[in-house]
């Protein structure tokens, strides 16, 4: 199973609230994960994740998007079938053999920290 580690005042920011060790644990069943260390002295935990098929979880940033639907109760907004794209992605049939599938995403209005 992955085990990330994480500052927990990088997740906190994420999460937009403080946590404690207990609601961390909480917040990480919503991801089937759990916290192997709390050091908050370090600012530091190891968070493991029990479902390796979501690599989106193996960052901070995914875990608190995940717990933010997840208390909002609402889907991925790209799940509504109603939803045009906005962009196209083309694939030459050449490679179809090599990679049948392909994965795209844009990325706007992200700030990226050191952190």
């Amino acid at each position: 199973m992955p085990t990330i580690e994480v500052k927990i005042s990088d997740f906190e920011s994420l999460l937009r609230r403080r946590i404690n060790h207990a609601e961390m644990e909480t917040l990480l069943e919503r991801v089937k994960g759990e916290v192997k260390e709390f050091i908050p002295e370090q600012d530091t935990a190891k968070l493991e994740l029990n479902d390796s098929n979501r690599p989106d979880l193996w960052s901070p940033e995914g875990i608190a998007r995940q717990i933010a639907l997840a208390e909002s109760k609402k889907e991925y907004p790209f799940f509504d079938p109603k939803r045009k794209a906005g962009r196209k992605v083309l694939v030459s049939k050449g490679v179809q053999a090599v990679r049948p599938y392909v994965a795209a995403a844009v990325a706007r209005g992200v700030v990226v920290t050191d952190t």
